[in-house]
């Protein structure tokens, strides 16, 4: 005897005196005693869900925000002055000759710049940028390599000398500062 399955197709007819297989999921019961899992796999129309926009349609700027712009909504001169400040204290702390790297805000911001541009063109490590056969203009033009390196060496965030017990149990007590602006 044959069945027909829930798209309408006939199953091959069961051998006498063989239960037809049990379409009922099988209890937690079962599960225990096997072991193992039984699935009874039936052929089904696939409905298609609603996935139409029911939300209110809002229309695009005029004009989009240019990098900068978008750059300026997350760090603001206050944050880049205190990397400053931080970043040149370090450079004399840590200094054999206690010699300042002095830099600028605008010169972190061409670093900042230079680095979210490094993570677009990945190569496989910072000097490469520089060389002739793998030079990136955007990046290489706008600070020498060394400068760059000694930037990102003394990049720093707060004063490394003194951290309270407060400081140091918290994981990222070193840009802290930066993030509770």
């Amino acid at each position: 005897m044959s069945r027909k399955s829930d798209i309408g197709e006939e199953e091959p007819p069961q051998p006498e005196g063989e239960e037809p297989p049990n379409e009922e999921p099988p209890t937690a019961a079962s599960h225990r005693s096997t072991g193992q899992e039984r699935f009874l796999w039936r052929k089904k129309a696939f409905e298609t869900p609603d996935h139409t926009f029911k939300g209110e349609r809002v229309q695009p700027p005029d004009e989009l925000p240019t990098p900068l712009q978008y750059f300026r909504r997350f760090i603001t001169d206050e944050m880049l002055v205190a990397m400053m400040e931080q970043t040149n204290l370090y450079s004399v702390q840590t200094s054999a000759t206690h010699k300042n790297v002095q830099t600028s805000v605008k010169e972190l911001e061409i670093l900042i710049g230079m680095y979210l541009r490094m993570g677009l063109c990945q190569l496989p490590g910072n000097r490469v940028y520089w060389e002739n056969d793998t030079r990136i203009g955007m990046v290489a033009d706008n600070m020498s390599r060394d400068r760059f390196q000694t930037l990102l060496t003394s990049l720093h965030f707060t004063d490394n000398e003194a951290p309270s017990n407060r400081q140091k149990g918290d994981k990222c007590w070193k840009i802290r500062p930066w993030l509770d602006m």
